[in-house]
């Protein structure tokens, strides 16, 4: 059975877009508010959109103003290869042209797993992308998601640097 992305978290000041070319699943999650409660992660709903085998299609990610979802900046691209999800971006700034591909994470036959983005700075900032092994348990509140219930959920892969801010 293919793994899927089943929830998307966004703990960056942009909007994140995610669009799976093979599905035609789409979705916008708004960045976190200035006047935050870092308990609290802006998500997209429960949804099973399954990952694309590489090759045969791919989940596009990328960030925007908020209120524009139009494709400004640099995009990722995600996709199921080898149990193992594969992941293309530029990870330098200094050439933005440069993708390069790298492969995280152990995956499951049929697993469901939550895509979270964050901030990072180191020079510059970039975004982490993390992959967390979804529960059914987890407490997710409309557009909303406790960063309590993400601190219980394995993590899958963690902090992939891509350099996709502008």
């Amino acid at each position: 059975m293919p793994v899927a992305i089943v929830q998307v978290v966004n703990n960056t000041s942009r909007t994140v877009n995610y669009q799976n070319t093979r599905t035609g699943y789409k979705i916008s999650v708004p960045p976190r508010p200035t006047q935050w409660n870092p308990n609290w992660l802006p998500s997209s709903s429960f949804s099973n959109d399954t990952t694309p085998f590489r090759g045969t299609g791919r989940v596009e990610v990328w960030l925007s103003e908020p209120g524009d979802n139009t494709k400004k900046g640099p995009t990722v691209e995600i996709s199921d290869h080898n149990w193992q999800f594969s992941m293309v971006g530029p990870v330098s700034y200094s050439q933005p042209q440069t993708r390069v591909e790298s492969w995280h994470g152990n995956l499951s036959n049929g697993g469901q797993y939550i895509l979270r983005l964050d901030e990072a700075y180191d020079g510059r900032t970039r975004c982490a992308f993390t992959f967390l092994r979804y529960r059914n348990w987890l407490k997710f509140e409309s557009g909303y998601i406790t960063s309590q219930s993400l601190g219980e959920a394995a993590v899958v892969a963690g902090l992939i640097l891509m350099a996709i801010f502008w």
